[in-house]
C-alpha cells in the first residue's frame, strides 16, 4: 500500500467517524457503495478525482486535507479545457499523475462563462 493510499485512508475515516457518519451513509451520500467507502479506508483503492471531490464536500473538508500525507504534502491539479472536453489530473509533487477524469467541455469561448464555471467548480 502506498503511502499516499494509507494517508487518504486514515484521513477519509477519521473525518467520516468525527461527522458521525456509517460507512454505508457516507456511500449513498456520493452514491457509492458501502463496500467502495470500505475498501478506500483500507487503502485497497484510491476513488477517482469526481469522487474524491464529491468526497470532500460531503465531509466538508478541502480535497487536500483527504489526500494529505503530513503537513508539507503537496498535490497539484491540472486542467485541460477545451472545446470538445476537459481533461483533469492529478499530481503529486513529485509530478506522479495518481487519477485522471475527463468531463465536457469547459472553454469559455464554447460554453460561456457560467457554464464553464460549473463544470470547473463540479
Amino acid at each position: 500500500m502506498s503511502d499516499l493510499n494509507r494517508a487518504f485512508a486514515q484521513n477519509l475515516r477519521q473525518r467520516r467517524r468525527e461527522l458521525g457518519l456509517t460507512q454505508e451513509r457516507l456511500g449513498e451520500l456520493v452514491n457509492y457503495s458501502e463496500k467502495s467507502i470500505s475498501k478506500w479506508e483500507q487503502g485497497a483503492a484510491l476513488p477517482c478525482v469526481e469522487v474524491l471531490v464529491k468526497l470532500a464536500k460531503v465531509l466538508a473538508v478541502d480535497p487536500n486535507t483527504l489526500l494529505s500525507c503530513g503537513e508539507d504534502s503537496v498535490f497539484y491539479l491540472g486542467i485541460d479545457g477545451g472545446g470538445t472536453k476537459t481533461a483533469f489530473a492529478l499530481a503529486d509533487e513529485s509530478g506522479r499523475i495518481i487519477k485522471t477524469l475527463r468531463s465536457s467541455a469547459c472553454n469559455p469561448f464554447d460554453v460561456g462563462m457560467k457554464r464553464s464555471q460549473e463544470i470547473l467548480e463540479d
